[in-house]
């Protein structure tokens, strides 16, 4: 029979592969004991059973699922007879969430093959086997849930305490506790972020440390996403981060002072793809995101609310928008209110709290008999069309009266200049059926 063998582990960050190889080791045994070929085994190191992220369904739709394409590849050739057992260590090992075990009895349920482990936990010959799995799975599941709760717990009061959680790989630049900065990993940051702000781009610099022969922190060659995530880590400005939030000074000292680092990641956000430094998208920073309140990124042909860091926070990720149609909307209505603003360039805007006063003035000498209505209805109409007038900002020297009809000839920096002159920003919401919509964007005009 041929048989395949799932191993697992749910956390190898360090890539030593040891838990899933003494796995290997014992499912092979098993397969050799009942006599079974050996002719695929699918490694999931380092990778939850438990753990659910939100993915996109084929219908289009959101849903919470455990990810593990090993697993669904299982799945699927067992299905094919490509494999006609399955074999695991144990059932926990194989699965912890009961959508993914349902899955897998469709497909033994359907088939005939069959799907068994080390331990003897899975069994899912007959419906006694098939209900001790899904019991199995329930309290594994249960398990996960209560492990969970106690480590967000435990994290919640050492970001409280302004102490680090520990977990994850470690810090580049610092040492696996924390405790203290790796000085000769240190010079490499600031040198990093020397060379940003310098205008290098993040392949240049990678490819400038690997000839060094500089070692990143697991010893692999550097890269360009490598080298971003080192020098825009909280961590390095010594900032302590809980739940993708910056809540406070970490216990560690600062690699970077927190100016430089806040350059360097906006710097960084600002970068086309190509690290071409030039500014093309000229909406970057008016658009705002409506879930987490940051500004929105040019990015290729679209405007995106990354993962980047900004005001000590990092992106949601959940909203972007085309680029070149939101940019000649938001031109059309600037254009617009250009031509209805009554103030010429560069000249401050008064007040208008004179003319609010003059209204109560206005209220009260009508109430005391000083004027006749028809005189107060007079009075009040005119005041009222002077206080109606927002207030309209100064807009920069160069607009002139043409400037519909050069528009399109202005560089982007010069329709930024204009667009935050008279825009506080431009609130960007979800899309409700994938499609572009004026109705996503509520200007704020300032």
């Amino acid at each position: 029979m041929k048989a395949g063998l799932l191993v697992r582990i749910s956390s190898d960050r360090e890539d030593e592969r040891v838990g899933v190889q003494r796995q290997e080791t014992d499912t092979r045994a098993l397969a050799r004991r009942y006599d079974h070929d050996v002719v695929e085994v699918y490694v999931e190191n380092d990778t939850s059973a438990y753990k659910r992220r939100t993915v996109t369904l084929p219908d289009g739709s959101r849903a919470l699922r455990v990810v593990r394409p090993e697993y669904r590849r299982a799945l699927e050739d067992l299905h094919a007879g490509r494999i006609e057992i399955l074999i695991g260590y144990d059932l926990d090992r194989i699965v912890r969430d009961p959508r993914d075990l349902e899955d897998l009895i469709d497909v033994c349920e359907q088939t005939g093959r069959k799907a068994i482990s080390v331990t003897g936990s899975l069994q899912l010959e007959n419906s006694v086997g098939i209900t001790m799995a899904r019991v199995g799975v329930a309290m594994a599941n249960q398990s996960s849930r209560d492990t969970a709760r106690r480590v967000a717990r435990a994290r919640e009061a050492a970001a409280a305490e302004g102490r680090w959680s520990g977990g994850g790989r470690r810090a580049y630049g610092l040492t696996g506790d924390r405790s203290a900065v790796v000085t000769t990993e240190a010079e490499v940051i600031a040198g990093i972020a020397a060379d940003v702000l310098a205008g290098r781009s993040l392949n240049s610099i990678a490819t400038r440390l690997n000839d060094a022969g500089t070692p990143s922190a697991s010893g692999k060659a550097w890269a360009g996403a490598h080298v971003r995530s080192v020098v825009t880590k909280p961590a390095v400005a010594g900032l302590l981060v809980y739940r993708g939030e910056v809540v406070g000074d970490a216990p560690w000292p600062a690699i970077l002072d927190r100016e430089t680092w806040q350059q360097v990641c906006d710097e960084l956000s600002n970068r086309t793809p190509r690290g071409d430094n030039t500014l093309r998208h000229w909406l970057s920073g008016v658009l705002v995101c409506s879930q987490c309140h940051l500004p929105l990124r040019g990015n290729g042909d679209r405007y995106w609310c990354g993962n980047g860091w900004a005001d000590g926070r990092r992106g949601c990720g959940k909203i972007s928008i085309t680029a070149d149609l939101t940019e000649e909307y938001l031109g059309r209505l600037i254009l617009r209110r250009v031509a209805r603003t009554k103030v010429k360039p560069g000249r401050p805007v008064r007040s208008i709290a004179p003319d609010d006063e003059q209204l109560t003035d206005l209220a009260e000498m009508w109430a005391s008999r000083e004027i006749t209505l028809a005189e107060y209805r007079a009075a009040r109409t005119k005041l009222l069309e002077t206080v109606a007038t927002p207030p309209a900002p100064a807009l920069p020297a160069w607009v002139g009266p043409n400037l519909a009809d050069e528009w399109l000839d202005l560089p982007p920096s010069s329709r930024r200049r204009l667009a935050t002159a008279l825009l506080e920003g431009v609130v960007v919401h979800p899309s409700t059926n994938r499609r572009w919509s004026t109705e996503r964007l509520e200007p704020h005009w300032r």
